[in-house]
């Protein structure tokens, strides 16, 4: 059964299965009956027997399946109408007798955790039916048939089954992204929170003092929801815990070991229903649980939530300028609105100053970490951390002294003087840039201004390749003149400016969500070398360009713009052949196509394919050729100290129908025909069409592959060709997709288009080729992927990969 489904994956197929029953997933219902109809002959074909009175084989929005009714319209699962009537016929024998077996009770405790996963809190409501019986039968030394009376303290428990409202309201298949995080902790002192910037903590009372620790933790939870319901209210927060048991019983809907845990969850998670409050549940690291750790042991304020004075903080910028970021903050007291917490926190830029690197960084850190004792703990691992900063305390009416507790922080000594800076945003302009710049030039700029040798930065600015500093280039070149705009310096860009840039780029430009993602790794690059920070991994952006895939994500082509078998066929046929004497032309649209097709490469490889003696060499009998591109080019993902991977592409069998399409054949007469037009200095495979043209470019190659699909069609279908949006790099996919349609392995495919690991491959390329099956397979064999790939042997039945 697992290689079924794996072939029907490999067609671009969604089909999930569990066991012998299997649900097809599509947006497009014509895409689906099509997809329906291939699987079930995929599995007639196999000797699968179907169970036609089981199956559900129109595409539908309302279907049960697994035991659990679907209504994808409107995002809902909820338990089947069938079971939801056997259950209230339970509840009711339940209702109506003095006592059950214990058998019975087993059942019905069945029945209703089959149920719980898909009800609001349904596991929850099952635990007082579970600590009843646990009380009054243990498996252990009782029969399965011993009695078990039926009270009226458990009819309130089994009558919230009988009300359809609590059993039949759907949960949704889509939950809320959790856009709050709150954090608790509990200590033998009392308790205390953390939400955004907010923080509450208490005492325990006298009676609440002799619990065991994993109650406190549990009752510190419900404390600081019950405080901070207004700003939860409707919302989905993550809870950021160091106690393991509060984890599971919440997560969990409660457990049967311990009533009074039970009781305080049960608390906590009915609050949340009455709130609306989507709970997400986590386990944080003690150590990272600062803030609601501090606030639990004690009523004086958080160490790290001394500041200085606003007017003293302004002050001090006035003296030595505006620093990029604070170092030592939380949301409550940040002077600067990049800032470093000692605790996750969404709004931070990242979590603990002492483990970033601080070269070249103007940072502001107070307090000081160089006026405390060290203060250091050993957390799990065995390594020392340095928690001075947080102990660190405020002695005296802070002015803007050196003597001061403060450092700026800066590459620079600090005894120069920095100009006044308005206060206007993050500070006004720097004078000595300009957004006007390069992206390079004003790189080698920074570098040269924090120490770099003219040979270092040279190197360092060169640590991209061409085609990627080339595409860096443009996107920079958007982005500074959106900040010249708004007299912003690209290179003091804040978090929330490069937020609205990115939402002006998705909002207002109507770029897709993958090519602003590029944008963000261009800017986030040039600014952290410039020595800023790293955008690249700030949550706030992350979560930002998230949103963006959410709402407008990328339609996946699953099956291919274009008819391969027509393109292929329009090749056999003038004015592609005879290509002895064809054309220029039209040789070098013909075997730049069949080359892209019998390779899987990208556009950039085949440009760089070389005819020096190193790089071309056909096998004896001609049966194939082997191909390398030039020494001096580095594939796209090709690690530079490794060299590059031979492409052998086999020949066509002579005696095949599909002779014509042979890749090795089409070469051999390419270069035979241009060997008198090369010049001895470009040992490039494919040359001009133009004369007077010394050499072509990568958009020539995909012009070419391009032209071979344009003239196939026809002008009687070019408007049909142009809403396809046809581009050359489809052959790439197509290519590996066909090899891998007729029994490639996976690691060959992979090998082929020259991918590191599937992901990309099966994200970007993959696409099923069963519909176009029939029309290749007449074309006789193809050479695609670099390999051979013959249509299947025809038995009396029919072709057994397309029926």
């Amino acid at each position: 059964m697992q290689a079924a489904i794996a072939h029907l994956h490999s067609l671009s197929i969604q089909i999930h299965s569990y066991l012998d029953d299997s649900l097809l997933k599509e947006f497009c219902p014509i895409k689906l009956r099509v997809q329906t109809d291939l699987v079930i002959n995929c599995f007639l074909s196999l000797g699968f027997l179907i169970s036609w009175k089981k199956s559900e084989i129109i595409p539908s929005q309302d279907f049960v399946f697994l035991g659990e009714h679907f209504l994808t319209s409107v995002g809902l699962v909820l338990p089947p109408e069938e079971k939801f009537t056997k259950l209230c016929q339970k509840i009711h024998l339940f209702l109506t007798v003095q006592s059950v077996t214990a058998r019975q009770f087993l059942q019905l405790l069945g029945l209703l955790n089959s149920l719980a996963d898909v009800i609001p809190l349904g596991r929850l409501h099952i635990r007082p039916l579970q600590f009843y019986l646990h009380k009054l039968w243990i498996a252990a030394s009782q029969e399965w048939e011993a009695l078990i009376p039926i009270t009226q303290p458990l009819f309130p428990h089994l009558q919230w089954w009988l009300v359809r409202e609590n059993v039949m309201r759907g949960l949704c298949l889509s939950p809320q992204v959790p856009s709050l995080t709150l954090f608790t902790d509990a200590s033998t002192l009392g308790w205390g929170a953390y939400l955004e910037g907010l923080t509450i903590s208490g005492v325990w009372s006298p009676d609440l003092l002799e619990e065991h620790i994993n109650v406190l933790e549990m009752k510190a939870v419900l404390f600081a929801l019950n405080h901070f319901q207004m700003s939860l209210k409707n919302q989905s927060v993550i809870l950021a815990t160091d106690n393991t048991t509060v984890v599971a019983y919440l997560k969990n809907q409660g457990g049967t070991h311990s009533p009074s845990l039970y009781q305080i969850a049960r608390d906590i998670l009915l609050l949340c229903f009455q709130l609306q409050v989507h709970l997400v549940v986590r386990h944080i690291a003690g150590h990272l649980n600062i803030l609601a750790d501090t606030l639990s042991r004690s009523l004086a304020p958080v160490n790290t939530e001394w500041e200085l004075l606003q007017v003293v903080f302004k002050a001090v910028t006035l003296h030595w300028g505006s620093p990029q970021i604070d170092l030592f903050a939380t949301s409550l007291n940040h002077k600067l609105l990049t800032f470093v917490s000692p605790v996750p926190d969404p709004k931070s830029f990242a979590v603990d100053a002492m483990s970033l690197s601080w070269k070249g960084m103007f940072g502001y850190a107070f307090p000081s970490f160089q006026v405390s004792l060290p203060s250091t703990s050993e957390n799990s691992r065995g390594k020392l951390q340095d928690h001075s900063y947080c102990s660190s305390m405020a002695k005296t009416v802070l002015v803007s002294r050196p003597s001061a507790p403060i450092m700026c922080l800066s590459s620079s000594s600090t005894s120069e003087t920095r100009p006044s800076v308005s206060n206007q945003g993050q500070g006004s302009l720097s004078k000595s840039r300009k957004t006007s710049s390069t992206r390079l030039a004003s790189l080698r700029v920074s570098l040269r201004k924090r120490g770099f040798s003219e040979g270092a930065t040279k190197h360092l600015t060169k640590s991209v390749r061409d085609s990627t500093s080339i595409v860096y280039d443009a996107k920079w070149s958007i982005f500074s003149d959106w900040c010249s705009e708004r007299e912003i310096d690209p290179f003091q860009v804040t978090v929330q400016q490069l937020a609205d840039f990115l939402v002006f780029l998705f909002e207002s430009k109507g770029l897709c969500p993958s090519t602003i993602k590029g944008y963000r790794s261009a800017i986030s690059r040039t600014i952290h070398i410039s020595g800023g920070p790293d955008f690249g991994i700030n949550e706030h952006i992350s979560l930002l360009v998230r949103s963006f895939s959410l709402e407008r994500p990328r339609q996946k082509t699953l099956v291919p713009k274009w008819d391969l078998g027509l393109v292929l066929s329009f090749l056999k046929l003038p004015p592609f052949e005879p290509a002895e004497t064809i054309d220029l032309r039209f040789l070098s649209y013909k075997c730049c196509f069949l080359l892209a097709l019998a390779s899987g490469r990208r556009r950039s490889e085949i440009h760089a394919f070389s005819i020096s003696d190193a790089c071309l060499r056909f096998n004896r009998d001609k049966s194939s050729v082997t191909l390398l591109t030039d020494p001096a080019f580095l594939a796209k993902n090709q690690i530079p100290d490794k060299g590059a991977e031979p492409v052998v592409i086999p020949a066509l069998p002579s005696d095949s129908i599909s002779v014509l399409l042979c890749p090795v054949r089409i070469l051999s007469i390419y270069l035979e025909r241009t060997c008198s037009l090369r010049s001895v200095s470009n040992s490039r495979l494919f040359i001009p069409i133009k004369k007077g043209i010394s050499d072509l470019s990568v958009k020539t190659i995909s012009t070419w592959i391009c032209k071979c699909i344009s003239l196939a069609y026809g002008s009687s279908k070019a408007e049909l060709l142009n809403s396809f949006n046809v581009k050359a790099h489809d052959v790439r996919g197509i290519s590996t997709s066909w090899a891998l349609f007729n029994s490639a392995s996976l690691e060959e495919v992979l090998s082929a288009g020259f991918w590191r690991n599937e992901n990309s491959f099966i994200s970007h390329y993959l696409q099923s080729m069963a519909t176009f099956a029939e029309s290749l397979y007449s074309l006789g064999p193809i050479v695609s992927a670099q390999r051979l790939n013959f249509p299947p042997v025809s038995s009396v039945t029919g072709d057994s990969a397309l029926r």
